[in-house]
């Protein structure tokens, strides 16, 4: 079966599960969003970038490490080991770093929004974090052998988890910020552990001390690299609540959620297929003469859809949250634009971690958070949370760059940079006509948006970023009858 078939045929199930997983952050959304209040959702951002350093910190990536060393083995048995351990050595990490957390968090809050009292649910959503961080792990293995039923039952399980937890504590019981954080905890730890009996218990107890170590030290190479972008977008959100208001960092916080719509429903499903035909291509020697093509029309789908998101901003934000978000939408194009440009990072990766030289990715990330970090706070102090997003944006393109450069001279795959370059430059412009779009009121206004939206994949069809045969392809499908007789 080609890979083309194999993505075909898996990624609509992994888009499924996304689908669920998207769903329920939909709803969550709307819950929270009018359940919190502005300034107590974006609270709930600062508190959630907290808890994604404090995952960081806390299992060293060590998700990172089993993704590399998995593939490595064809054996079903072997990979089951490797995974096993890898569940184990972040519970014994966990607890580990729980309690040097508790004594650093208080100073951490008092900075970020000026409070100390927050520190226990920066704790607690930490804690989230890393039984989501184990939940990953355990469908990692489910994924490397292609069982994408099996990644669809849990994260069906896991959604009618959270969305019950949610439910229950704020919206019944009224607890609010902290019920939000807690609802998170409990329902990522009880799908971590239900899913670890399930498939651990069926083989026994699996660990390897030799597989940690190998795991960790690949991990902990690459975590400064994570490390620095979280932080960045740590000091991000402290700013935009600092310099501009926590109404503002909630309306931004609304922004990336909707973002993360892209990430789950197109990044996310496409990658877990993707990557996984990369390393087997690399572990057995072969060519790759279709992963170059296939990431840039990923690339050219996903510009697609970045741009009818920012077009339907202010409905979306209307009918999600409310009253009182309107600068969600404002916001909306430059984080999506980001989220499209970070996307590359897939592709451009891969050659560092074939070469386990994850040294290099921390040296592309310092450096562009020190470019990064500038830019927002520049943005933030002149343009609000919208100068704020712009940075973002900036920041992300320095990223992308700097990688690029950190991946020269090893072997892998490489993007088709011209084509992409080129689709970036058709994909800027569409955005500047969506923003002179957004100035027309009403009804008009939202035509002429998603005229723009409309118009744009004939563009990108009509420049120079696909191949001819590509084109040729792609018009004999959705070009009509005069197409494919062309």
């Amino acid at each position: 079966m080609s890979e083309a078939r194999t993505i075909l045929r898996h990624s609509p199930i992994y888009l499924a599960a996304a689908l669920l997983n998207r769903g329920t952050g939909v709803i969550l959304v709307m819950a929270y969003s009018r359940w919190l209040g502005i300034e107590a959702y974006g609270m709930l951002g600062v508190a959630m970038i907290a808890a994604e350093l404090i995952g960081i910190v806390t299992s060293l990536q060590i998700a990172d490490g089993l993704a590399r060393f998995v593939f490595e083995h064809k054996d079903e048995q072997r990979r089951l080991q490797v995974v096993a351990t890898a569940v184990f050595g972040l519970a014994g990490l966990t607890l580990i770093a729980t309690p040097i957390f508790a004594l650093v968090l208080p100073w951490v809050a008092q900075w970020a929004v000026g409070d100390r009292q927050l520190a226990p649910l920066f704790l607690v959503a930490g804690l989230a974090t890393c039984c989501d961080t184990g939940f990953a792990i355990l469908l990692t293995y489910l994924r490397s052998t292609l069982r994408s039923s099996a990644v669809l039952i849990a994260s069906t399980a896991r959604s009618v988890l959270l969305l019950g937890s949610g439910a229950l504590l704020v919206g019944y019981f009224d607890f609010g910020l902290s019920g939000a954080v807690w609802g998170l905890c409990l329902a990522n730890a009880l799908a971590v552990v239900v899913l670890a009996v399930v498939m651990l218990g069926r083989t026994g107890i699996r660990f390897d001390r030799d597989d940690l170590g190998a795991m960790l030290r690949y991990g902990a190479k690459i975590t400064p690299a994570y490390l620095i972008e979280a932080g960045a977008k740590f000091v991000e959100r402290a700013w935009v609540a600092q310099l501009v208001g926590l109404a503002s960092a909630g309306a931004f916080y609304l922004a990336l959620r909707l973002c993360d719509l892209l990430s789950q429903l197109l990044i996310v499903p496409f990658q877990q297929v993707f990557v996984v035909g990369r390393y087997d291509l690399h572990r057995d020697g072969g060519s790759d003469p279709q992963g170059p093509r296939l990431h840039t029309a990923f690339a050219a789908l996903l510009a697609t859809a970045a741009l009818g998101l920012a077009a339907l901003g202010p409905e979306l934000v209307s009918v999600l949250a409310g009253r009182g978000y309107d600068e969600a939408a404002r916001v909306l194009p430059p984080l999506a634009a980001a989220t499209v440009v970070f996307a590359l990072s897939g592709m451009i990766e891969l050659p560092i971690h074939f070469a386990k030289r994850p040294d290099r990715i921390t040296y592309a990330a310092a450096v562009a958070a020190c470019l990064h970090l500038p830019l927002v706070w520049l943005g933030a102090w002149s343009f609000g949370a919208l100068g704020a997003a712009c940075g973002r944006l900036g920041g992300v393109a320095i990223r992308i760059a700097c990688t690029t450069v950190a991946a020269r001279g090893l072997p892998g795959p490489r993007p088709q940079w011209t084509r992409l370059l080129v689709l970036a430059g058709v994909t800027a412009i569409a955005f500047l006509a969506l923003a002179a779009a957004g100035r027309v009121p009403g009804g008009l206004g939202l035509g002429l948006r998603l005229a723009v939206v409309a118009v744009f994949p004939a563009a990108v069809l009509l420049a120079p970023v696909f191949a001819p045969r590509d084109r040729a392809w792609v018009l004999a499908r959705f070009g009509g009858p005069r197409a494919e007789g062309a």
